[in-house]
């Protein structure tokens, strides 16, 4: 019997299958045998060019077993990250196509876990090179974003492993603009953003009251411009 505790189960594609990395068991021994160390034993390793399982074959003593392995894609990195507005970046992976698609995942310098960006299958840069685009990043925050790629092969997804994080810094908004994260988060919340309500409602704020919570008399009005209650 195969010992999967010991033995590789998920390599690269295009990596060498090692017969180094196979144990097994040989008449119910509690302990696993490195193959290659094993005289006689015959292994039949699959060629590792294509994503997908594949079976790996071993024959000892007139006796054969075999089991799974897991060949997914190469490891991508990031090429770089574009900052598009003041809450918005947007990731290049250096993944060309080949792949159905890739996951980018992004979490702030003070929080230990990632958020997933979902999966995305957008290209750009000639249609070659993957990309997705986040929005609603908290201004005056560094930001660290990964990716990985995927296959779809009858109805399972392969993910690579995930590439080393790479960081961006977003300004700190000040003045009136300190409230363009909110407009802008509502607006989306309801499904009617546009750049140009963001500018007419940080416009109107400059006018009610120059972004200050705490305006008194000498403005139109007292107070910040609020939303509604009936607004998430």
């Amino acid at each position: 019997a195969v010992d999967q505790t010991k033995t590789t189960l998920t390599y690269q594609v295009g990596s060498t299958i090692l017969t180094s990395d196979i144990y097994i068991s040989i008449n119910q021994s509690t302990e696993a045998t490195q193959c290659s160390t094993i005289p006689g034993v015959v292994i039949d390793v699959p060629e590792n060019t294509a994503v997908g399982r594949k079976t790996v074959t071993i024959t000892y003593g007139g006796l054969t077993t075999s089991y799974e392995i897991k060949v997914v894609p190469t490891t991508p990195t990031l090429a770089t990250l574009k900052k598009l507005d003041f809450d918005t970046v947007k990731a290049y992976s250096t993944v060309k196509s080949g792949l159905t698609g890739v996951n980018f995942a992004v979490r702030a310098d003070d929080a230990a876990a990632a958020t997933s960006m979902g999966l995305s299958t957008i290209k750009s840069w000639d249609s070659k090179y993957f990309c997705d685009t986040v929005q609603l990043l908290k201004p005056g925050k560094t930001y660290w974003f990964k990716v990985r790629t995927y296959v779809y092969i009858n109805g399972e997804r392969f993910y690579s492993e995930w590439s080393t994080e790479k960081s961006i810094s977003l300004p700190a908004l000040t003045g009136v603009d300190r409230w363009r994260y909110e407009t802008k988060r509502q607006l989306l919340a309801h499904g009617v953003y546009s750049k140009t309500r963001e500018n007419i409602i940080i416009n109107i704020i400059e006018h009610e009251s120059g972004g200050n919570e705490r305006a008194g008399a000498g403005r139109t009005c007292v107070g910040l411009l609020q939303f509604s209650s009936c607004w998430t």
